[in-house]
């Protein structure tokens, strides 16, 4: 399988089992370290401008391997744009490149990234990521369908600290796309295009949050777009 297909998403597990894999895989290959392009932002977001840039450097053909392999590291770091360009990168790979995506949940990539790639799931963690949020459902139905009072009362509660509005974040895009998993089984077109857009926005927001910005802010504008809050 590794042969035949061009992108691969590693998923799941401790960031030590995923290191382990990934470079299991470019061993397997026999790529030397000199044809890899390696995005590794840590704890920043990864822009369209990081992707542009790994999209460039994915065309030089590899100098002493079979393949040139790009890898980008926590790639549940992208934002919404760099995700859109990615796609074009996935959907017209060079021949000669392999593709690595390394992240805690695959949940956070657009379903189009996730169609594009094998994906090599390590262990469920969904679970594990939603722990503590068990009425992440009922927050997100409060978001969308309260007054603007409400609202803001609600983020205040869940935006005390940037750490703690990505991780809600994280859960409630978990949430959202189980959500549209179940409803695609049913087929209630107008619910998933509702979760859709939300999902779009929150993923969105968790690119901002990865920049100097007031978590307040970032999901003030994420469920009441056009309203602001005052300094």
């Amino acid at each position: 399988m590794k042969d035949n297909f061009h992108a691969f998403i590693i998923c799941g597990g401790a960031v030590s089992e995923r290191s382990k894999t990934l470079s299991d895989y470019v061993s397997d290959w026999h790529v030397d370290f000199s044809d890899q392009i390696i995005i590794d932002n840590g704890q920043e977001s990864i822009g369209i401008e990081d992707i542009r840039n790994f999209w460039r450097s994915l065309n030089f053909y590899p100098r002493q391997s079979p393949y040139t392999v790009g890898i980008i590291r926590n790639a549940h770091y992208l934002t919404i744009q760099a995700q859109h360009a990615l796609l074009k990168t996935l959907e017209e790979p060079p021949s000669h490149a392999r593709i690595i995506l390394e992240l805690a949940i695959n949940d956070v990539l657009l379903p189009t990234i996730l169609s594009r790639c094998v994906i090599i799931s390590l262990q469920n963690t969904n679970h594990m990521l939603s722990e503590g949020y068990q009425d992440i459902d009922q927050e997100i139905l409060t978001l969308i369908t309260n007054t603007p009072g409400k609202q803001l009362a609600s983020i205040d509660t869940i935006a005390l600290s940037k750490e703690m509005a990505i991780d809600w974040v994280q859960s409630a895009l978990i949430s959202c796309r189980k959500r549209m998993r179940d409803d695609l089984l049913v087929q209630n077109a107008s619910r998933i295009e509702t979760l859709v857009s939300y999902c779009h926005r929150l993923l969105s927001s968790l690119g901002k949050l990865h920049v100097n910005v007031s978590p307040k802010l970032v999901l003030d504008t994420t469920f009441l777009p056009g309203k602001a809050r005052a300094p």
